[in-house]
């Protein structure tokens, strides 16, 4: 068996050729290969974009819920404050009351210190059914009265004074006395 060149050629050529044909067919299956597995990474990327994207959301979810759980308890523990305060004033409206009764005169029909029941609730109540509650207005109103005329004479005096400035040499606006009761205080109206 002898060889010569041409044969040697040509069976290198075929060889030459097949192991393109396999490098282009490898190449081929490679490439699908990989266009698959970067297909497959895309898939699971966008499925943890998915599920980090509900991860965040249901974070954000859960904080605004522990935000109204702390503002619940803020309002509540302001709402037990208003209570306390709520309870502190009533002993105080009930003392005071008291005081108001024995400077007006009529602490018959209010329970002395002896006689207080240990709600002060029950003060405010008893007071408000008592006949000293009707004095205590009377007595207010009257006050009012006097402020309002007070007050009237002021403004009157401030007009007077306003209309003539001449006078305001000889009479003072801070004296008052002689405007105090007079008609023409009365007929000026108070809002």
């Amino acid at each position: 068996m002898t060889l010569n060149v041409e044969t040697v050629l040509a069976v290198a050529i075929m060889l030459s050729v097949f192991a393109a044909m396999v490098a282009v067919g490898t190449s081929l299956v490679l490439g699908v290969g990989f266009e698959r597995l970067r297909a497959g990474f895309e898939v699971i990327a966008k499925q943890s974009g998915f599920f980090s994207d509900m991860l965040n959301k249901l974070e954000k979810k859960v904080d605004a819920v522990d935000n109204q759980a702390v503002q619940t308890s803020k309002s509540m523990q302001s709402l037990a404050l208003k209570v306390d305060n709520m309870t502190e004033q009533a002993n105080i409206f009930a003392g005071s009351i008291q005081q108001l009764a024995a400077k007006v005169g009529c602490t018959d029909s209010l329970p002395t210190a002896e006689q207080e029941p240990a709600d002060p609730l029950a003060n405010i109540r008893h007071y408000f059914t008592s006949d000293s509650r009707n004095a205590l207005i009377a007595a207010s109103k009257e006050k009012e009265r006097k402020q309002k005329n007070t007050v009237r004479a002021r403004m009157h005096a401030i007009a007077k004074e306003m209309e003539a400035p001449a006078r305001r040499q000889q009479d003072p606006v801070n004296d008052l006395s002689r405007w105090e009761g007079t008609e023409a205080c009365s007929s000026i109206q108070l809002h």
